[in-house]
């Protein structure tokens, strides 16, 4: 029985959309940041928005990959 993946082979991102992929991904992980530092430093209720929003950008990211694109 063979996987479609196997550990020995790394996996090739080829989809249409990697580089929107990409940028999603970076916006989530300043998002996340900047975020915790509001969260932390400042106010939290607007540390907890800006967590959120970066949240619905990762949300997207993984629909996009889920559906292969």
């Amino acid at each position: 029985m063979s996987n479609r993946y196997s550990n020995l082979k790394p996996f090739r991102d080829e989809g249409r959309l990697r580089v929107l992929r990409m940028w999603l991904n970076i916006g989530f992980i300043l998002g996340a940041l900047i975020g915790m530092a509001v969260f932390t430093w400042m106010s939290r209720q607007t540390g907890i928005y800006i967590l959120i929003g970066a949240s619905v950008l990762k949300f997207v990211e993984l629909t996009l990959r889920m559906m292969k694109l």
